[in-house]
């Protein structure tokens, strides 16, 4: 039930990156709920939808979190600078969300679980300690991923919503690579505040 993404490949001066997303296949699970095999488990699912499916795949619960994709970094001319002598030749990454919504267990991020009081902020910090707030318009909020990957010493910014993933040089202005012009499409939002943030 899962399908591979087409790969989308990004040119830059020193690396090709290409990256490769995942997404639950949820017509074929609806037509698998409604086959003999499947059909004892229509109940527990509750609904042919993506909660359905993980709600009876405690696999997928595990493996496959939202927006998760593969990044695959390849340096050209074999190394730092592009220039040869080593350094990173081909780096892989995994860059996912936080795990489906659905209360099951209470590491998922759920009003039903502790979740939220648990993981929502890190390394002792409290609310006094941030900078600022988003609110949204859905009541359990975006999903924002964000991070950060180095190879052969130049930093590339990682960001994205629910099923997104953009990739581009830390020290360059995101609008230079990736669309960031419309705040009401959360992966453009997400990219901008996280580059207007890194370069401070």
């Amino acid at each position: 039930f899962v399908q591979k993404k087409t790969p989308q490949v990004l040119d830059y001066e020193k690396h090709s990156i290409e990256i490769t997303g995942f997404r639950l296949e949820i017509f074929k699970f609806r037509k698998w709920l409604n086959s003999k095999r499947g059909r004892p488990y229509k109940s527990v699912a509750g609904g042919m939808s993506d909660d359905g499916l993980y709600t009876v795949s405690p696999m997928l619960r595990e493996l496959m979190p939202r927006g998760l994709h593969r990044i695959i970094v390849t340096s050209k001319g074999g190394g730092k600078g592009g220039g040869g002598g080593g350094g990173t030749k081909r780096i892989t990454r995994i860059f996912k969300g936080i795990p489906k919504f659905s209360g099951l267990v209470a590491s998922d991020e759920d009003e039903e679980s502790n979740a939220s009081a648990a993981i929502f902020f890190y390394d002792g910090k409290t609310i006094n300690d941030a900078g600022g707030f988003y609110t949204t318009a859905k009541s359990n909020g975006e999903n924002a991923k964000l991070g950060c990957l180095v190879a052969d010493e130049i930093p590339y910014l990682v960001a994205g919503s629910k099923n997104t993933c953009m990739v581009w040089p830390a020290e360059q202005p995101v609008e230079k690579y990736v669309p960031a012009d419309n705040p009401s499409v959360p992966a453009q939002f997400i990219c901008l505040l996280y580059s207007n943030w890194f370069l401070g």
